[in-house]
């Protein structure tokens, strides 16, 4: 499978739900393998410019412009507390939808597969961070003996993070 992918990843139409089920996009942050529901993914592309806007969390660099739709973007490396390195070629960026239909990008190292991941090989005790919260992981699934850390999209952003984003976007609007 290709490392970056053009353009539209599925077209909701065309799939139903059993189809989907079980599939996960995989994808590196340095050496240790993510994954996320596919069913959340409407698209990778490549890293385009970042545009900064101010008073964003350090995560959230700014927005990208994809074909006139602002977007907002993550920094994945930084959401998961993981050193921050110079983004390359292989860096890209995966869209989301999130709650409601919100679009959201992914930066991370690279994209790598649509997996199956069983639920029945997926290990989902709850991971609690040191302020007591809930962290991101729906739990980590296991392939061919080979652990990936599987993200909930929905709680990579906070209620009032996500909140904030979209009155940032709107006065940019």
């Amino acid at each position: 499978m290709a490392d970056v992918f053009q353009g539209e990843f599925y077209d909701e139409d065309d799939f139903d739900e059993d189809i989907l089920r079980d599939k996960y996009l995989t994808f590196l942050l340095g050496d240790e393998v993510y994954a996320i529901d596919i069913k959340f993914v409407s698209e990778i592309i490549r890293l385009q410019k970042v545009i900064h806007v101010p008073d964003m969390p350090p995560y959230i660099p700014g927005v990208v412009d994809i074909r006139g739709r602002v977007i907002p973007v993550m920094d994945v490396r930084m959401r998961v507390n993981m050193e921050v390195r110079e983004y390359d070629e292989r860096t890209c960026v995966i869209v989301i939808q999130v709650e409601q239909q919100t679009a959201l990008g992914l930066i991370v190292d690279r994209v790598m597969e649509v997996a199956m991941i069983p639920t029945e090989s997926i290990e989902t005790r709850p991971l609690i961070n040191m302020k007591g919260r809930d962290l991101f992981i729906v739990g980590m699934g296991k392939i061919e003996g080979e652990v990936r850390i599987i993200l909930d999209v929905n709680k990579l952003l906070r209620g009032q993070e996500l909140q904030s984003i979209h009155k940032v976007l709107e006065n940019l609007s």
